[in-house]
């Protein structure tokens, strides 16, 4: 348990990390988009800063909840789970993204891992092991 969470962990400050730089514009991470990129970014609508909010920073959460066996780990990575799903399906849909901000095979990386911790957290509660 204590490997998954801390993995965990990294990759999900990874996430939390992109998603703050780029809602605050942090210019030494954000200059390595294109202007059209950052257009793009920068033009979401709300509620898809809502969803990809959710669904980096629960999975971020879940992580430390899991490494502290908490079964409210459960909870964040479903949420996350089902924000990431959301976010995910609404931007597989654009047909409008400059290109270099889709890459099919990272998408299905987040997805996959999602969707394991997901899993994870739900056996390690039926288990006991997150009271």
């Amino acid at each position: 348990m204590w490997v998954v969470g801390i993995l965990a962990v990294l990759w999900n400050a990874g996430g939390a990390f992109d998603f703050a730089a780029t809602v605050t514009h942090w210019e030494p991470y954000m200059k390595n988009f294109t202007a059209e990129q950052l257009d793009f970014f920068y033009t979401f609508p709300m509620w898809q800063y809502i969803i990809w909010g959710f669904a980096t920073w629960g999975a971020f959460i879940g992580s430390i909840l899991l490494l502290t066996r908490s079964k409210l780990a459960f909870w964040a990575f479903a949420v996350s789970l089902a924000c990431t799903l959301i976010s995910m399906a609404y931007s597989l849909t654009l047909t409008d993204a400059p290109e270099g901000t889709s890459n099919p095979v990272f998408t299905a990386a987040v997805i996959l891992i999602a969707i394991f911790l997901f899993a994870y957290s739900l056996w390690l509660t039926r288990r006991g092991i997150l009271r």
